[in-house]
């Protein structure tokens, strides 16, 4: 997605949160639909529930468009589409059965709803997180794809009327079927996306019960065996993690992000070398992988090989000059290699590229500390406590700075806060 939109979109939302005095935007669509020759109820009422999602998400998206979020159409107003759709949760607020002069049909109204309180963390976060736009984006992409499926089934169901022979017949039957069964499948798909807050997902064991049910109905979909291996990582199931990113790579040999996902439980297993060959595949895959290519960096300064973790990431910036993270780790390298010069420097383009990023603001402080500046240092201590209150390093670090300076009852303070939030060296200090 272009930064110049991502950057448009944070402004439109703002003004989108500050518009709405209640703290909700709320937006009903309501779809009926008669049945007519081999579609069942269950056919319609899937068709319907997806189509009146779609609408709501057109309708935001649209929103967004009209403030500047995006261009017109193309790829811009997809965007503007896929970065709602992890933003709304819509739900299924009416489902009736109609029965009227034209037949028997389904009644169906969706309620599509976001809240503005602490909207824009939750931007930020999303636009963030390049990999969960791409993976709405597909998201989004096949249950257009699926809508268009039925409506052509639709189409050539309304033209054989009563006259369709008995091979049509199985053709349509099974159409429908298979279309409905997959429509199912998204909207569980859809229930588990709704439950990522950009950092974790607010109830794993949930996710997994509902991606569950996703590859009960479509269990070759790779992409939600891959879903199930995100939940699983986040639950620290990690052999769990990587049976399913396994599984999902068999259904699909050219799936970038489960090698990357994968890799990623090996660098937590620290088995480097397994996360490595999880990496480079997934470059090989997608030259352009940013993520994979920071995430062997990471694992290549893990390993002690700090040239080759600054090649990674200068390539990784080379895709995507504007991400907060590449800088910052890059900056622990150069401090590692003795060179707080060019540490500062990535600190100082991290800190500008996202004002909030916690880490970057302990990290430049420790090396403010170890250049022998411990007022600079706890000045970005403060900083990095600001924007994140359970930050246990940073408290330990200032503790660590306050120590220098005399302070030793600041310093004790900050040892038992950073104890408290699980530091394990502040426990010994705090005593």
């Amino acid at each position: 997605m272009d930064r110049k939109i991502l950057a448009q979109m944070v402004g439109a939302l703002l003004r989108w949160s500050a518009l709405d005095r209640l703290g909700t935007r709320t937006v009903r669509k309501e779809v009926r639909k008669i049945v007519e020759g081999l579609e069942t109820v269950d056919d319609a009422r899937a068709g319907a529930i997806a189509r009146a999602k779609r609408a709501i998400l057109e309708e935001m998206g649209t929103y967004l468009e009209r403030q500047g979020a995006a261009g017109a159409g193309g790829s811009a107003a997809e965007d503007a589409r896929a970065l709602t759709s992890g933003l709304v949760r819509s739900e299924v607020v009416k489902d009736k059965r109609l029965r009227t002069r034209q037949g028997e049909g389904v009644r169906i109204v969706v309620k599509g709803r976001v809240s503005t309180i602490g909207l824009t963390p939750r931007v930020r976060r999303l636009l963030g997180d390049r990999m969960q736009l791409e993976q709405l984006k597909a998201t989004q992409r096949r249950t257009d794809e699926l809508l268009q499926q039925y409506a052509a089934l639709e189409a050539e169901n309304s033209r054989a009327g009563t006259e369709a022979g008995p091979a049509l017949q199985r053709k349509l039957r099974k159409g429908f079927e298979e279309t409905t069964r997959k429509l199912a499948a998204q909207e569980w798909l859809d229930k588990v996306q709704a439950l990522w807050t950009g950092l974790e997902y607010r109830d794993g064991k949930l996710a997994i019960e509902y991606i569950n049910e996703a590859i009960a109905l479509v269990p070759d979909y790779p992409v939600y065996v891959f879903y199930r291996g995100n939940a699983n990582y986040y639950l620290r199931q990690d052999a769990l993690a990587i049976r399913d990113y396994t599984q999902a790579i068999e259904l699909d040999g050219r799936f970038a992000a489960a090698f990357n996902n994968r890799g990623n439980v090996h660098y937590r297993l620290e088995d480097y070398s397994k996360a490595i060959a999880d990496y480079d595949q997934a470059v090989r895959l997608r030259a352009d992988y940013g993520d994979a290519l920071n995430n062997r960096a990471n694992t290549f300064y893990k390993l002690g090989q700090q040239e080759a973790a600054l090649r990674d990431y200068e390539r990784a910036l080379g895709v995507d000059a504007d991400n907060p993270l590449y800088y910052n780790n890059r900056a622990i390298t150069y401090d590692d290699m003795g060179d707080t010069e060019r540490a500062l420097a990535d600190y100082g383009r991290a800190i500008a590229l996202d004002p909030e990023l916690a880490t970057a603001y302990c990290n430049r402080g420790r090396t403010q500390a170890t250049r022998g500046d411990p007022r600079a240092a706890i000045a970005d201590f403060n900083l990095a406590i600001r924007h994140d209150r359970r930050h246990a390093q940073a408290y330990h670090e200032r503790g660590n700075a306050y120590q220098t300076l005399g302070n030793k009852g600041a310093a004790r303070r900050d040892w038992r806060k950073a104890a408290k939030l699980g530091h394990r060296a502040a426990s010994g200090a705090a005593r």
